[in-house]
């Protein structure tokens, strides 16, 4: 797999906002400061994890979940999707 991609995030009233462009190999704070720099409402209220990767190599696939903590309403849909500039190309994509 290559490319770059973002998440995007749905706000209560219905408004989503896309973070910027992230690489594949992005840690779990890198993804958690993305997040919480493009969605204010989040910040300080999630915890990003990386799961235990069963890929070999992060061109392989990843792996990660959202914690939402401190936060006690529905947070909406949060979405992975694929940056315009630079789509992800792969298998089962």
């Amino acid at each position: 797999m290559t490319g770059t991609w973002k998440i995007r995030c749905a706000y209560p009233d219905g408004s989503i906002a896309d973070t910027t462009a992230m690489n594949l190999d992005a840690s779990a704070h890198t993804i958690q400061r993305h997040i919480s720099e493009t969605c204010p409402l989040m910040r300080n209220r999630i915890l990003v994890h990386s799961y235990g990767s069963p890929y070999p190599h992060h061109s392989l696939g990843k792996e990660f979940y959202i914690d939402f903590t401190s936060y006690n309403e529905d947070p909406g849909q949060y979405t992975v999707i694929t940056n315009e500039d630079d789509p992800l190309v792969g298998s089962d994509i």
